[in-house]
């Protein structure tokens, strides 16, 4: 059927950093898969990626990567998520710009 998920180019996936079930589905489904490349992490909970039929050593290694990156933001936000008030704007814009150059 056209217009699902399953036809984008570049398939997503919600909830992927704080919530304990699709973290753990993503990191093997996607980041440590053979089938996607170019996956990215944006900023908050999301995880995109494109499916190919089978993706290069190069490939892997990216995802790997980012599946560093974004362990690494899960790990480092838990702590400030409880006391995001406390976080300055200036310091959270900073935060995620920096996030989306690492990648």
């Amino acid at each position: 059927m056209e217009g699902q998920v399953d036809d984008l180019p570049r398939p997503w996936v919600a909830d992927t950093t704080w919530t304990s079930g699709p973290r753990k589905v993503v990191g093997r489904a996607i980041y440590r898969s053979n089938r996607f490349k170019d996956a990215r992490f944006v900023v908050g909970s999301t995880t995109v990626a494109r499916k190919v039929e089978q993706n290069s050593l190069a490939d892997r290694t990216r995802n790997r990567y980012v599946l560093g990156v974004k362990t690494t933001f899960w790990l480092g936000s838990s702590a400030i998520k409880k006391q995001r008030k406390l976080l300055p704007k200036p310091v959270e814009r900073l935060g995620r710009k920096l996030l989306k150059v690492i990648q």
